[in-house]
């Protein structure tokens, strides 16, 4: 996101990284805005609707500034082009996809359909394994720290549980344990990563806290 942001501002990388650091009031609405291109274009998303899906980054555009800055991530990344014109040929085919790794088949998409599929559908297969590891543990695996817990909220790559207080902190260990295993193995050329974090009650922004090794509540 940094890295297209500075292209939208035009100064180096580098210097976008110090912005980040330096100066996050001026520098965080163009990070927000490389994000929103970033999760919005490569799905297949027009000008008109990525005005609409970037209001939930906090940005706010004009018609004419979402068509500016669309060409200024397919001039960054000039591949999209083809990988459009191959969503396109899908759509008109009904040529089905196979997702690369897993090999799921998603067949008769629209365009948007398509994108989406090649652009998200690695991180889906990803989190529905993970999805369905911390399930079973919860209601079918007596000798998890999970067992007993449930899974209440399943948010994009985020799972939400409601765990017991008292084993709360060994339940979100595990539950980052088994993430990062169902990572490994649908993506294992990346290193695998899981943040867990504890709340009384839900918040975006909440970060682990510990004491020692146990991991508590940070809202």
């Amino acid at each position: 996101h940094t890295e297209l942001a500075a292209r939208i501002v035009k100064v180096p990388y580098a210097e976008g990284m110090r912005l980040k650091k330096a100066d996050p009031a001026y520098w965080t609405p163009y990070r927000n805005l490389g994000k929103a291109l970033q999760f919005s274009l490569p799905g297949g998303v027009g000008a008109r609707r990525f005005v609409d899906m970037a209001k939930g980054y906090d940005v706010h555009l004009t018609l004419t500034e979402a068509y500016l800055y669309k060409d200024t991530y397919l001039d960054f990344y000039p591949e999209a082009r083809e990988y459009f014109a191959l969503s396109d040929w899908h759509a008109k085919t009904h040529e089905p996809v196979r997702q690369f790794v897993s090999n799921r088949i998603r067949a008769d998409g629209y365009f948007t359909d398509v994108s989406n599929t090649r652009f998200q559908g690695l991180a889906a297969d990803l989190a529905k394994r993970a999805l369905v590891a911390v399930t079973l543990a919860c209601w079918a695996e007596p000798t998890s720290p999970l067992y007993g817990s449930r899974v209440v909220i399943f948010v994009h790559d985020e799972l939400l549980c409601e765990v017991p207080i008292a084993t709360s902190s060994e339940a979100a260990l595990e539950t980052k344990r088994l993430m990062e295993r169902e990572q490994q193995i649908t993506c294992p050329h990346i290193p695998p990563s899981a943040e867990p974090a504890l709340q009384t009650r839900w918040s975006k922004r909440a970060k682990p806290k510990w004491e020692g090794e146990k991991l508590v509540p940070s809202v």
